[in-house]
């Protein structure tokens, strides 16, 4: 209890001193790697004998890809494998760490009352509330509520279950505004490129490609997606008669399956898609959530991945500048903790009950959730995210001029992709990137994701530049 006693004094002094700091210091992380150092070749003996455990229970071939991470030494853009090896990580977890790797914020908290309190009692608040439930709930989640949103829905953290309970009550909402007992013939309207999710419901969904088992699935509609031309402002009127297009066709499969009886009764869409990085104008989006209360179809924005600030504004469908608010936002990855935002329109009544959709909500996901948002606004960090993207953007078009090997750069904040000419030019740039120490994966055959934390500053940034630049398609020959 002493040790304890002295230890949250002296991280109160800590917190001081740096408190005081930051009040001439824009931005600051301390403690963080310098850049990535490669000490051993892939795969290192502490890596094979780490493969060789794990193998004994979990023969998954995919170990042999992916580093054994030492999370005890990594820090911030940075992790340590089991090697040593230190590695810039862009995409940070599978894009679920909006702070990097143990931040003072969340190391410190562990020692306060109300963690002590829930990592003891690891409930299901949703099961079995605390008597301040309400006011965790007000307090950590409805400050940062995309506009028009008074209602909040929590899941069990996966983005997965976050999609398919919005899907849910969308497909319930729709029935009964339309007064329709059978549900089972209402369908989802995704679009080309979207991944929402593993499970049957956002696979159905999805853009086909991602269903890489050939899972049976609905047969729900995949609208087109614009092919857009970059950069924009070269291609503007292209663009709008391609966006232009895919509305028309969306419209159209709207109004076929309403007169074949298998409705749309929910159309769900990302800022920017996970496959392949695509996006399109904020007039596609604009239109789009015309269309969908034309038809007083839910209009859901699929957040789980482009939400809490890595898009440089907290909610990725901010930059659409809607005027009329979604009916739904989901939200979860670097939210830590996964659900949706509806408006009060949405408390779907089943029965003489309201319908409960929350399900295995944990209470350290959601107050670290509320760490997140606080120290994003406190260290301003929206901006700081749009001062990295504006120099990985100029960077990445250097690359693209100087050196012709990629295209297409794209993206809000530091959510950004850029292309490669063909499919293996994309392996061997992974191996490339792999090898120099960067964490960079593809996601779609052609194109790379760019998901770091908010913590990445230009400094940080410059070795994917001074990586690209380097780039050779004989480096295993060297």
């Amino acid at each position: 209890m002493y040790t304890k006693a002295l230890r949250t004094v002296y991280l109160r002094n800590y917190d001081c001193v740096k408190s005081t700091l930051a009040k001439f210091l824009r931005f600051q992380y301390p403690h963080e790697y310098e850049q990535p150092k490669i000490k051993t070749s892939f795969p290192g003996p502490e890596h094979q004998k780490a493969l060789d455990n794990i193998q004994s229970y979990n023969p998954d071939g995919l170990y042999k890809y992916q580093r054994f991470v030492d999370l005890k030494k990594s820090k911030g853009n940075y992790f340590v494998d089991v090697d040593g090896n230190v590695i810039l990580d862009l995409y940070q977890g599978y894009a679920k760490q909006p702070l990097g790797y143990n931040h003072d914020i969340f190391v410190n908290a562990r020692h306060t009352d109300v963690y002590d309190r829930f990592v003891a009692n690891r409930i299901d608040a949703s099961a079995l509330p605390s008597d301040d439930y309400a006011d965790l709930l007000r307090q950590n989640l409805m400050p940062v509520a995309p506009s028009g949103m008074t209602q909040v829905h929590l899941n069990d953290g996966t983005s997965t279950q976050a999609n398919e309970s919005a899907l849910t009550v969308a497909i319930l909402k729709y029935s009964q505004e339309h007064k329709i007992q059978d549900v089972s013939h209402l369908t989802v309207m995704g679009f080309e490129n979207g991944y929402h999710g593993n499970s049957i419901a956002n696979i159905s969904c999805s853009d086909p490609a991602i269903n890489l088992q050939q899972v049976s699935i609905f047969e729900w509609p995949i609208a087109p997606f614009p092919k857009i031309q970059f950069p924009m402002a070269e291609f503007e009127h292209q663009n709008r008669a391609e966006e232009d297009r895919c509305l028309d066709q969306a419209r159209k499969i709207i109004k076929l399956r309403r007169d074949t009886k298998r409705d749309v009764a929910a159309i769900i869409i990302e800022p920017i898609s996970s496959y392949q990085n695509t996006m399109a104008t904020p007039y596609f989006y604009r239109q789009l959530r015309k269309i969908a209360k034309e038809f007083h179809i839910p209009f859901i924005v699929d957040e789980t991945r482009t939400g809490v600030g890595i898009t440089g504004k907290m909610w990725g469908h901010e930059h659409w500048n809607l005027n009329d608010p979604a009916d739904i936002v989901t939200f979860g990855g670097k939210a830590g903790i996964s659900g949706f935002y509806t408006t009060l329109d949405y408390q779907i009544q089943v029965g003489d009950s309201t319908f409960n959709n929350d399900q295995s909500v944990d209470m350290v996901d959601l107050i670290n959730f509320g760490l997140t948002w606080r120290y994003i606004q406190k260290k301003n960090l929206l901006s700081y995210v749009q001062d990295t993207s504006t120099f990985l953007k100029i960077e990445l078009a250097r690359v693209e001029r100087e050196r012709g090997i990629i295209s297409n750069v794209k993206g809000y904040g530091t959510f950004l992709g850029f292309d490669v000419h063909n499919p293996t030019t994309a392996l061997l740039m992974q191996k490339w990137f792999f090898r120099s120490g960067i964490q960079l994966l593809k996601c779609g055959p052609l194109s790379f994701g760019i998901r770091p934390s908010l913590l990445l500053g230009p400094k940080q940034a410059a070795h994917l530049r001074d990586n690209l630049m380097n780039y050779s398609p004989n480096f295993d020959k060297i």
